[in-house]
Parts: structure tokens; sequence; C-alpha cells
């Protein structure tokens, strides 16, 4: 198992995943996407913003990179845009060149992730640098009214520290878009970079959150291909036509 993980860190493969999914493969990548980043809007965010934090990491990065609050453009504008653009780029090759992989590994991938920050965040009570050590960051609980019923919903938080849900999002698109020409590729490299610059320069996160980052995505991006292979193989077997993961 564990030469089948590291080979696939090192060459990304996507163990044959067919350009086309089963309804099962889009209910659990799409569906687990949507339950999850509802799950960490309307509980996990709200939770880690209205508890008292216990405590700051110490951080050696912060000595050298002095704190900006211009960097805000690229952490949260930027990324914002950067979102979009790439996500509608992965939906107009979904849709336009019939291929659905590099869509459905990145959705499937980022359930995964949220699962794993949800179990982190809420076991690290962490205080981002600019919270006071034994406070919380908000005072009330952030809802959204919904004309029936008001629910809590807070889509970007304060001490969701542990990890860094920003960078490990764009490793996730860097390793479903391998098949991006060189430009577009290199083009979310560079942000990531100076997003994980920003991050540390206005504080919105400790340089370990974003080291821990690493790991977590990619086991959440191998757990996202294992299982859509995993399903799109049944779904062979139970159509009596060949795997694609053996045919290709």
């Amino acid at each position: 198992m564990w030469t089948r993980f590291f080979g696939f860190l090192k060459n990304g493969n996507d163990y044959g995943l067919p350009k086309t999914f089963s309804r099962s493969a889009w209910l659990t990548g799409l569906g687990g996407f949507v339950v999850t980043y509802l799950s960490t809007f309307i509980f996990v965010h709200p939770l880690a913003d209205t508890r008292i934090c216990t405590g700051h990491l110490p951080d050696p990065s912060f000595a050298i990179i002095p704190l900006s609050r211009s960097w805000y453009f690229i952490t949260h504008h930027l990324y914002i845009f950067m979102v979009l653009a790439t996500g509608a780029a992965l939906i107009v090759q979904a849709v336009v060149a019939r291929d659905q992989r590099l869509v459905l590994r990145f959705l499937a991938a980022l359930a995964f992730m949220a699962v794993m920050r949800g179990i982190t965040i809420a076991l690290f009570p962490l205080c981002r640098f600019t919270v006071e050590t034994g406070t919380s960051a908000l005072s009330h609980l952030p809802t959204v009214d919904l004309g029936f019923v008001q629910i809590p919903w807070r889509p970007f938080a304060s001490n969701d520290l542990m990890f860094s849900g920003h960078v490990g999002a764009f490793i996730l698109l860097s390793r479903a878009t391998r098949p991006w020409p060189a430009a577009a590729r290199w083009t979310i490299h560079a942000f990531q970079l100076a997003q994980i610059y920003g991050l540390l320069a206005t504080r919105g996160h400790y340089l370990l959150d974003i080291l821990v980052a690493f790991p977590c995505a990619y086991l959440a991006d191998f757990l996202a291909v294992k299982t859509l292979s995993w399903l799109e193989s049944r779904r062979a077997v139970r159509l009596g036509v060949p795997d694609a993961s053996t045919t290709r």
C-alpha cells in the first residue's frame, strides 16, 4: 500500500479513471463536496470563531516576514477569483471536452480534505496571531436568515488554523490539472507561492498550518482517486464490461 501511495505522490497516477463517470461516482464526489462544505460553513467555522481559543504557536517566519495587510488582496480577493476561474475551466473541460476526470477528482478530494480540516480544527482550538489568547474571534454566533429559519453561517473563519484550506485547495488543484498546458500550471504554482507568503504576512496562518496542509492534501487526493476508481470498477463488473483501470 505504501509503495502505491508514494508512487502516486510522485507521478499523480489517476489509476485509469475513465473520462466520464457513473451517477454513483458523481453523487459521491459532488454530493460529498456539497455536504462537507455546507458542514464546514454551518458547523466548523462558527465553532472555530465563537469558542475560546487556547493559544498561539511560536512561528520563526514572523520574525522574517513583516506584518502587512496589503497581502490580504492576494489571500482573499485574488484567491476567490482564482478558485472561480479554475473551477469554471474544469467545468468547461468536463462539458466541452467530455473529460470529467479533473473536476470530479478535485471535488472528491476537496470533500475528503474538508473532513480532515473539520477534525483538526475541532481538536486544536488555536488563536490566530491577531486574536488574544483566552478570547474568541467573534462575540456572537454568525447566522444567515433563510426567511423561515436562521442557521449558523461562516464561509471564512479566523481561527480555522489547523490546517490551511487555502493552501490545501491549490495543492489539490495542481494535482488534478496535470494535463493542463504548462502556462496554466505555472500560474497555479505562482499563485500558490504568493498565497503562502501572503498568509504569513497577514498572519492568517502559522507556518506549521501551511506545512501540515501538504500531507493532508496529498492524502485527500489519494483517497479521492482510489474511491472514484473503486466505484467505476464496481460499475464495470456490474455491467460486465472491462475495467478502465486494467485496459488503459
